[in-house]
Parts: C-alpha cells; structure tokens; sequence
C-alpha cells in the first residue's frame, strides 16, 4: 500500500516487539531530489499511530553568515488511522548566491521545506516547517520551524544589527489529537565598523535548534553555535525516548546518533561564521548535536 520512488533505503519497514505487543515502524525519507518527497500509506483497518514529523533545515549564508534553522519537530500520540493518507517529506534549503566575486559574501541562506500528514478524504493536514535560512531575510534570519541566524554583513558605515529568525508557533492538531511542536529561535549577528571609513567585520548568529536557541556572538571573533537538537519528546507528561520508540539503529542514518550519552538526536541548528576584514580570516562555529 506504499509508492515508493525507485531510490533505495528511502523507505525503512520494522517490526518490533515492545510490551508483548508488535509494532510495525515505517520510516520515510526525502530522496534529496525533490522539495518534498511524496508518498501514499493506507490503513485498512483503524490502528492507533505514533506520528513524528521533522521538516528540512534551513540553509546557512556565505561568508560571514548565520547558521541555518533546524526544521520543527512534530510528535502526536496514539493518532486513531482509518484511511488513506499523503505522506509529503521537506528537503533542505540551499544558498542564494550570484558565485561572483562581489556576490560571494552576500548569498543568503533559504528556508527548508516542510513536511507533511494529509488525510486524503478530509484533507486534514498537520505539518512540521522547515528551519529558516540564516540572513535570508534582509539579512536578519528568516523566520521558520526554527529560526535562522542573522547575517553580518552590512555595507555601511554605520553599526548595524541583525536579528534571528524566530521559531513560527504552532500547535498540530490531527483527528482530535494535539500534538507538540518544537523549535527555537535563531541567534543575532554581531558587526561592528572597525575604522572611520566604514571597514566593517562581523559574526552571523547561529541556527535554532529544536530544543535550544543558536547563540548569538559577543565579539568580532567569535563563531556562533547552532541550537542543540532532540533525542526524547513528551505527551501527557510522558516522556518517549527517540532512539527506543522507535527502534533507531545508533548508526546516523536516521538522526543522528551520539556516542556521550548514546542518544539519537533530530534537528540541530547550523553553526554561524566570522568574517574578519582585512585580516580576512574566517571560523565557524558548530552545528548543534542533530
């Protein structure tokens, strides 16, 4: 009852037994060469279905840039599916960039695409949004599932200061059932005129991740990291382990999978950079874990 593109290990099929009970796990993926890889799931028989969602990460800006915003992540309990139902995963952002020589420090970072649950009969839909771009908008970052970090550039003479993108609200709701959603905000960027003709250096804030917003940099060089991401979620006070739930493998093909306290983590946020001018060295920060 599934469409599978003809691309392998997109589409992960499991069953395990958890409390004398089995469970059948299906996992789908984007194929990396849509926006959103689309699929079909019929139930012929009511089942109850834990449902999770994660959308595509925004992208990070060039040079000087804000990280990324993880994608929101979306978690419903014991859904009640009796139907057929679209099934729509978000890809990632990419990098707007002229690729000129003048151009290669202003590409912004675009928001990531979102995923989705569709009942195909009543078109009820819950969605969990991409991240958004860091700089993508006006250089302050764009607003999504979780917030991108700003941009530092600025052409000006003058101190300017850019903001980062904020984590949309949203509560998902799907056949009576209310979900969670999560994602945080982006960092702020720093930039600072570093003589009287308007010399200018900066650092891009870091991504939002699910659980913890990206920092934003005190200084000229200091690199910004993105947003921790997650590795348990929560429903009517219960609180669900990922990598057990749902019988993830610790070896990063679904997550990503964390050797110091042996987690599986979802939606980290993109580290930020420095530009520092004229010395013209550049840094990073990190990604958040996810």
């Amino acid at each position: 009852d599934i469409k599978k593109p003809i691309l392998k290990d997109i589409v992960i099929e499991k069953e395990v037994v958890q409390d004398n009970k089995l469970y059948k796990i299906i996992i789908f993926k984007n194929d990396t060469l849509s926006e959103q890889t689309e699929y079909e799931i019929e139930f012929g028989e009511p089942k109850l279905v834990d449902i999770f969602l994660v959308g595509g990460g925004g992208a990070g800006s060039e040079s000087h840039g804000g990280g990324g915003g993880a994608g929101s992540v979306v978690f419903m309990k014991d859904v009640s599916l009796n139907n057929k139902y679209r099934i729509k995963v978000g890809d990632g952002g990419y990098c707007l960039s002229d690729n000129t020589s003048s151009g290669r420090n202003k590409g912004i970072g675009l928001n990531g695409y979102s995923s989705q649950f569709i009942n195909m009969q009543t078109n009820e839909s819950i969605f969990a949004e991409g991240g958004g771009g860091g700089g993508g908008n006006n250089n302050n970052g764009g607003d999504g599932g979780s917030g991108g970090g700003a941009d530092a550039f600025y052409a000006g003479a003058d101190k300017l200061f850019k903001y980062g993108g904020k984590a949309t609200s949203y509560i998902p709701v799907f056949n009576n059932v209310i979900g969670t959603k999560y994602g945080m905000k982006g960092g702020n960027a720093f930039y600072q005129k570093t003589n009287s003709v308007g010399t200018a250096a900066g650092a891009g804030g870091g991504g939002g991740g699910a659980t913890q917003n990206g920092e934003t940099p005190l200084s000229l060089n200091e690199p910004a990291n993105g947003g921790k991401g997650i590795f348990s979620v929560s429903s009517n006070g219960i609180i669900y382990n990922l990598k057990n739930h749902f019988n993830l493998d610790n070896d990063s093909n679904i997550g990503y999978y964390n050797e110091e306290d042996n987690n599986i983590y979802f939606a980290g946020g993109g580290g930020g950079a420095y530009w520092h001018y004229p010395v013209q060295t550049q840094r990073y920060g990190y990604g958040g874990i996810g």
